[in-house]
């Protein structure tokens, strides 16, 4: 975007990841919002958003979903064939960098360059219906406000279907396989909230389909996670938050989340940020 800074070594380093990864076609750029400059009452706001966004890619890893990355449209790179051979960008007025970022995570031309930094302008902007403008806008007029985001408890119980995927599989490819909602709830342990979702997307149907047309389980797993696949694990946090667990503060959700990968408790939201910008840095 016109309204970032980026460090020196900028076109350097994406020049460089890219000559290194020639199959490859798009990237995601580190970042990190600027803060430094700002008082109190904006630092907040922008803290608290990309906490919230670093929390929900580490707690997607945490689970096993594999579409897990940053799909911020100011630190993307995409060359020049990857972006002819989908389309362009298409004219959404938001998220088109999402959905653009997304074909080609799903077909493994992604990466990420962490060698160099972008540093998105911390900004109010209602051009866009979300977004760090509209964060800006959303929390720096409510003094008292928080950012909310999802539930640690989604994450957790999504992750022993995850888990047990290789199994589901083994058992949906026994001859005449009778495998049932009731079988893959037990298989998976999985409560009557996340059955009530599988059973709506019609899980067990897509199951059987997958193992008839792939050969073994690492394609099947890949079949997999294109049927649920980034969209599809937006519409499961949703259909969570609105029948088991509503969105919580930020900073809560985020000690959940080290309290279960075996962190300290961060005291502060910057402090959590720091944290995951650090993991994010050094992966």
């Amino acid at each position: 975007d016109a309204d970032c800074v980026v460090e020196e070594n900028y076109l350097v380093e994406i020049e460089h990841a890219f000559r290194n990864n020639l199959k490859l076609d798009a990237a995601s750029i580190y970042f990190e919002h600027s803060i430094d400059t700002l008082n109190d009452e904006f630092a907040r706001p922008i803290i608290e958003y990309e906490l919230h966004l670093r929390y929900l890619v580490h707690a997607q890893q945490w689970c096993g979903h594999p579409c897990a990355y940053y799909t911020v449209g100011s630190s993307m790179a995409i060359r020049r064939r990857g972006y002819l051979s989908q389309g362009g960008m298409n004219t959404r007025s938001a998220g088109e960098d999402f959905y653009l970022l997304q074909k080609f995570i799903e077909t493994e031309t992604f990466f990420e360059i962490r060698t160099t930094t972008v540093f998105p302008t911390s900004r109010i902007s209602l051009r866009v219906p979300f977004g760090t403008g509209r964060a800006m806008q959303q929390l720096a007029l409510k003094a008292e406000a928080h950012w909310l985001t999802t539930h640690f408890d989604i994450f957790k119980e999504i992750k022993p279907l995850f888990d047990s995927l290789e199994e589901v599989w083994k058992r949906c490819n026994e001859a005449n396989s009778d495998m049932t909602y009731e079988k893959i709830a037990i298989i998976c342990s999985l409560s009557d909230e996340v059955m009530s979702f599988l059973g709506k997307v019609n899980l067990r149907d897509i199951l059987f389909e997958l193992t008839r047309h792939t050969s073994g389980y690492p394609s099947f797993r890949k079949r997999f996670f294109r049927f649920f696949n980034a969209f599809q694990m937006i519409r499961y946090m949703h259909y969570m938050r609105d029948h088991a667990y509503p969105d919580v503060e930020v900073q809560i959700a985020v000690n959940s989340f080290f309290h279960h990968t075996g962190s300290i408790h961060s005291d502060t939201a910057l402090e959590s940020l720091q944290r995951l910008r650090r993991l994010d840095k050094e992966i």
